[in-house]
């Protein structure tokens, strides 16, 4: 104890000495002092924390959650029409902080447009949605699968990328069921040329759809060769101004737009509007929305308008005008309509070569010996007076 507080005394002394504040404990205040700047070392968790966005961390939002309660709840809705002929429908619309949703579109049509009715119908049904905080809205993307054993919904938000486990492996369940539905249709296809032929035209709904798969899995090459297939069906059983070549043609332009050749998918769009006869229809509708869509992100925003108020007329049974050319695919250059105007001008042609040998001909040049005839004629007449 003694030398305890002999310590305690040479301990002030020094510190009286170098100036250095002590407590009455003895305790140097520059040795708390460092601990304490030890302890803020746990701050730097925030920047870092588990779920957040990889592409919004400075929106401070997490989609996983929102993900996963938008798809329990159409889910519910969606049981019950989810079991039927295997088909699919894209819906896009944009979620509100308060839970809300507006501009519900049919981004990718099944073909039946009461299916797509009820797919709306579905996103109304399971709303309202909970509230967020951090954006102003959320673009949303529902897929609506039906199957024979029971579809479902999955969402996606483009743009917003979450992170963790859980959404990981949503993303790989999902990929592998693709592939298990490739695996399925690839078979169904195979056996089905057996029986009907390797282009009968029962098939192309099939390839359609196998192209789509190809297409959600980013597997370009194999989508470009499925859709040209269906394409190639469609064109010769349906007609070359069908509204089911015309759906093949849009999905072929918004697998290029996914992929990022824009021209590849402007130029399936122009086909697509170009053809002659072809009525109002989801397939027309669904074609202008993605060539809209192309417009405003090449820096089109003019050509953009006019499609989607061409859109909005054709909702709203309003007639519609004609298109600007350039949005058009010109006759004159294409394939088969180059061919056509070529033989068309072949024929305007034909009648001009033929007028020449007629002006050639002069037939008042040749009716001189006439003349001769008739003064031929004319002579026995006189002698005959004469005798």
């Amino acid at each position: 104890m003694q030398h305890f507080t002999t310590l305690k005394v040479i301990g002030l002394c020094l510190a009286t000495a170098l100036s250095i504040p002590m407590s009455i404990d003895g305790a140097s205040p520059c040795l708390a002092a460092t601990k304490k700047a030890a302890k803020p070392k746990p701050k730097a968790k925030p920047q870092a924390p588990t779920g957040e966005v990889s592409q919004g961390t400075s929106y401070g939002i997490d989609v996983a959650p929102i993900i996963e309660t938008l798809q329990e709840r159409m889910g519910v809705y969606w049981k019950l029409l989810g079991v039927g002929p295997s088909k699919y429908c894209e819906i896009h619309f944009l979620l509100l902080p308060d839970g809300r949703y507006s501009n519900p579109t049919v981004w990718r049509s099944s073909g039946d447009p009461n299916y797509d009715r009820a797919a709306i119908g579905c996103v109304d049904q399971a709303g309202p949605y909970a509230p967020f905080e951090g954006v102003d809205r959320l673009p949303t993307v529902a897929t609506f699968r039906t199957e024979p054993k029971g579809g479902d919904v999955s969402i996606s938000m483009p743009g917003f990328q979450a992170s963790g486990s859980k959404v990981d492996k949503q993303i790989y369940a999902k990929r592998q069921q693709n592939l298990n539905v490739i695996k399925l249709m690839l078979q169904r296809i195979s056996s089905a040329q057996k029986v009907l032929g390797p282009d009968s035209p029962k098939l192309s709904e099939s390839i359609n759809f196998l192209a789509n798969t190809y297409k959600d899995i980013k597997e370009w090459n194999q989508a470009e060769t499925a859709y040209k297939w269906a394409i190639k069906i469609r064109e010769k059983s349906n007609g070359p101004n069908s509204k089911e070549l015309a759906g093949s043609l849009s999905d072929l332009g918004d697998m290029y737009a996914a992929k990022g050749d824009n021209a590849a998918a402007e130029n399936c769009y122009k086909r697509v509007l170009s053809m002659n006869g072809l009525p109002p229809s989801v397939e027309l509708r669904t074609a202008m929305q993605r060539y809209a869509t192309l417009c405003l992100k090449t820096g089109r925003a003019k050509d953009s308008e006019i499609l989607y108020q061409h859109v909005t007329d054709m909702q709203m049974g309003k007639p519609v005008t004609p298109l600007p050319a350039n949005m058009l695919i010109d006759t004159s250059k294409s394939g088969d309509d180059a061919a056509k105007v070529e033989d068309k001008a072949k024929v305007e042609e034909k009648p001009k070569t033929e007028e020449k040998p007629k002006v050639e001909e002069k037939p008042k040049t040749e009716e001189k010996p006439k003349s001769e005839e008739k003064q031929k004629d004319e002579k026995p007449k006189v002698d005959e007076k004469t005798k």
